[in-house]
């Protein structure tokens, strides 16, 4: 019996405040998009000078790369790399040719 009262104080503190729901929507969009920015501004360029992202960086660069446009690109190597991977799904390797 307690319960309900609880529900429906709830309820009825939600219907006098339309917006309360509205403005949390969107403080989360605001955070989440502070997130990302910060992880873009602060992170992003961090990591770089970090051993294990730095020699990836370098060959984006040195080759002019547009990492940004990996999946939009008709680039050779990206060409290559979609003809060597549909090989190896389409052909798997059998093994010795005198295992069976």
């Amino acid at each position: 019996m307690e319960g309900s009262n609880i529900i429906d104080r709830e309820n009825i503190s939600l219907k006098h405040k339309p917006g309360a729901g509205l403005l949390k929507h969107w403080a989360g969009l605001f955070i989440g998009l502070l997130i990302i920015w910060l992880l873009m501004a602060y992170a992003a360029p961090w990591g770089r000078q970090t051993e294990t992202l730095r020699p990836i960086m370098d060959v984006i660069e040195e080759r002019g790369i547009e990492a940004t446009a990996y999946y939009y690109t008709d680039m050779e190597e990206f060409a290559e790399a979609e003809i060597n991977i549909t090989h190896a799904l389409r052909y798997p390797p059998m093994g010795p040719a005198g295992a069976d």
